[in-house]
């Protein structure tokens, strides 16, 4: 039970430097009310190749639903929720869907379309439905944003790769079908006025005050969204990378209960690259600089 967000941004580099292309990621954890809170994000080392990872954990199962690498990529693990709903493995055949990611990771790999490789070699059979997103950069296109989905409905797969954005997914214990309106209401919004920034944070808090079953910011008797993680990654042309990371958790009324952030940068040959404080987004673009 998830929605997630991903828009492409660019920000303006220091003088003389190359505009720093990148992505935002926002996703909304929902979940059951008896689910204890997860722990926030800490660093996690990869083994080999000197990449690390950032990500929440799920306090009960160990695995996670979202994490981002020092290279640059970003997974993000929806639960699927297909009617029919497909007959699942023996209890003690049935893997965690969270493990999902940590295992990928554990790879060190750097690229998006490796990750949807990797995913689909995997023993599906063993999960439950879920998609995996996977959004990084192409830097063979000039830097351009890539996003991998790979789905698996408890019969079969279906990989997709997509450029540029915006891009909304969704998913309900409700049923998947149940919360459509969602992406309607997603591209309404981005279609509209407003920086593009600020427009994705206010569709992660949206309710409708008669449908909070359905919301995007959702709240029935037995679950409610718990979480929003936000997410910017900006990369320079030769590759090295910044991730700033904000998890918050969220209270009944949809209110902010803690807050944690977490940054992070790599460096592939040469300095390290960060954003600029005091940079303001126009018209979906971050401009900014050292005057």
């Amino acid at each position: 039970m998830c929605t997630v967000s991903v828009m492409p941004v660019r920000w303006a580099a220091r003088r003389g430097e190359a505009p720093l292309r990148g992505y935002r990621l926002v996703t909304n954890r929902d979940e059951q009310r008896d689910r204890p809170a997860a722990h926030p994000p800490r660093w996690h080392e990869l083994g080999e190749g000197g990449v690390r990872a950032l990500y929440p954990t799920d306090s009960r199962a160990g695995g996670t639903w979202i994490a981002s690498t020092s290279a640059g990529l970003t997974l993000c693990l929806l639960n699927g929720n297909p009617r029919p709903y497909p007959a699942l493995p023996p209890a003690d055949r049935l893997l965690s869907r969270g493990a999902i990611i940590p295992g990928i990771l554990a790879r060190g790999l750097r690229a998006a379309a490796a990750v949807g490789d990797l995913a689909e070699r995997m023993e599906l059979e063993a999960f439950a439905p879920f998609t995996l997103l996977a959004v990084g950069l192409d830097h063979d296109r000039d830097g351009e944003v890539r996003i991998e989905t790979l789905s698996w409905d408890g019969r079969s797969v279906v990989r997709r790769t997509r450029g540029g954005g915006p891009f909304c997914a969704v998913s309900s214990g409700l049923g998947d079908a149940r919360v459509l309106p969602r992406l309607g209401l997603f591209d309404a919004m981005m279609a509209g006025p407003g920086s593009r920034r600020e427009v994705q944070d206010r569709f992660h808090r949206h309710v409708w005050a008669r449908r909070p079953e359905i919301s995007v910011l959702m709240r029935r008797a037995d679950a409610s969204t718990v979480s929003i993680t936000t997410i910017e990654v900006a990369c320079a042309v030769d590759g090295s990378a910044r991730l700033d990371m904000k998890y918050e958790a969220v209270g009944e009324a949809g209110s902010v209960l803690q807050e944690s952030g977490g940054a992070g940068r790599a460096c592939s040959g040469a300095a390290v690259v960060g954003l600029h404080p005091g940079c303001v987004e126009r018209g979906g673009t971050v401009r900014g600089g050292v005057p």
